[in-house]
């Protein structure tokens, strides 16, 4: 078995236009890390500049991703039983890691099993009013200096699933995460997915929720309601 924390930065939030600024994987098994600022070859957002301190002349000196796509999938390996974990990774940086290979022409590996900690802790903390990751590094008393570099990301998760795994298995983590039905912001926040109202659903599709919430659509498919044609096609 094999086991990676995955957390990037980006140029914004749309995975379909933006791109990745800098990636680091935490080897859990091997205790190695494989950090790398990329090129993003586009501006960054302001919202981007100020959440990570950096802007587009920070980077001259970096490859874009084409260039290290090769030594990051040698990194990670080829177990067919490999876990990428990473904290909103559903909604975030899978959509993004992926959008980055497949311009490169590489697929995600069928294999990979993928557990977003977000979801996680918001099935077994359901108590926390919130379930950032700066609020469970408060909850975990894990320091804060230093966030929204992706390496240090990585590391803090890391301890906070630590605690996790002090009652769980790292594949009951990934069963929670799987299992996972409840939707997760705004007004119906903590509701069942089988229980949101159909005008709602359509309302976000109008507003192009899932198209940037792509863990929500497939929420949605799994879960045990009949009148979807509308929202899934």
């Amino acid at each position: 078995m094999s086991a990676f924390i995955l957390d990037l930065e980006t140029t914004g939030l749309d995975f379909r236009k933006h791109r990745i600024t800098e990636i680091s994987l935490l080897d859990m098994q091997e205790n190695r890390i494989f950090s790398k600022m990329v090129h993003p070859e586009q501006e960054l957002t302001p919202k981007a500049m100020e959440i990570t301190g950096k802007s587009l002349i920070d980077f001259a000196r970096e490859k874009p991703f084409r260039f290290i796509v090769d030594e990051l999938m040698d990194f990670i390996g080829n177990d067919p039983d490999t876990y990428i974990i990473g904290h909103n990774l559903d909604n975030f940086d899978k959509s993004f890691l992926q959008a980055e290979l497949q311009r490169c022409a590489v697929d995600l590996p069928s294999s990979w099993k993928y557990i977003d900690t977000l979801k996680v802790a918001r099935s077994i903390l359901p108590h926390l009013p919130r379930h950032t990751q700066e609020l469970l590094r408060k909850h975990f008393h894990i320091s804060t200096t230093n966030a929204h570099t992706a390496a240090k990301d990585v590391m803090d998760l890391q301890l906070i699933l630590f605690r996790f795994m002090e009652n769980y298995t790292l594949n009951d983590l990934y069963k929670i995460s799987q299992d996972y039905q409840l939707w997760p912001c705004f007004e119906y926040r903590g509701v069942p997915m089988n229980k949101i109202p159909l005008w709602y659903l359509q309302k976000m599709k109008r507003q192009q929720f899932f198209e940037h919430n792509p863990d929500v659509l497939d929420m949605l498919q799994r879960s045990d309601r009949s009148d979807l044609c509308d929202i899934i096609t």
